[in-house]
């Protein structure tokens, strides 16, 4: 289990403090996050596999998160938007996948027999699959300051949200951050 460098992390320890916390084996450090996130009130799981963030959890890690989470009757959502992250996600027992299945630009883009493996692991362990279309577009939509004025939004995000989005960090919008690396875009 990995600290993760977000805003939104629901741990408040630095990193250092977080990684003395989780020392030992992936089990224990499974259970002392679900734990934590059990205490917090939460209702579900999110967790990511994603080589361009360096956060790569192993099968074990991921399957030791899962049967805490399972425990407690706590789904677990996993962000894997690859071949290699929904492979070790499929095999690590999550519930959800998040994103569906990008190729990288030097891949070929039809369906090759280990992507039919993985999302055959997806429908035969019962898996539910988030394929999301609008990433790039909605990054997009995200640099418009227009984008957060439109009327139907208000229908499906709370207000303290979108305030959230347009409010101001030492002059830059909070929309206009790079979360992975913590700089403006």
């Amino acid at each position: 289990v990995q600290f993760i460098r977000f805003p939104a992390f629901s741990y408040s320890e630095s990193s250092a403090q977080l990684a003395e916390l989780l020392t030992g084996q992936a089990g224990d450090a499974a259970e002392t996050v679900i734990r934590r996130i059990v205490d917090d009130g939460a209702i579900c799981v999110k967790t990511m596999y994603d080589v361009f963030a360096q956060i790569t959890p192993s099968v074990e890690e991921l399957s030791a998160l899962a049967a805490a989470a399972h425990e407690r009757n706590l789904p677990v959502f996993i962000h894997a938007n690859r071949r290699e992250s929904q492979a070790v996600a499929v095999a690590g027992g999550v519930d959800v996948i998040a994103h569906g299945m990008w190729r990288n630009q030097a891949e070929a883009p039809e369906l090759d027999e280990e992507s039919r493996r993985i999302l055959a692991g997806v429908v035969s362990n019962n898996i539910g699959y988030q394929p999301t279309t609008q990433v790039i577009v909605g990054e997009l939509d995200a640099l418009d300051e227009a984008d957060l004025e439109r009327p139907e939004l208000a229908d499906v995000y709370p207000a303290s949200l979108i305030e959230w989005y347009t409010d101001t960090l030492n002059g830059t919008p909070v929309r206009m951050r790079n979360s992975y690396a913590g700089a403006e875009t």
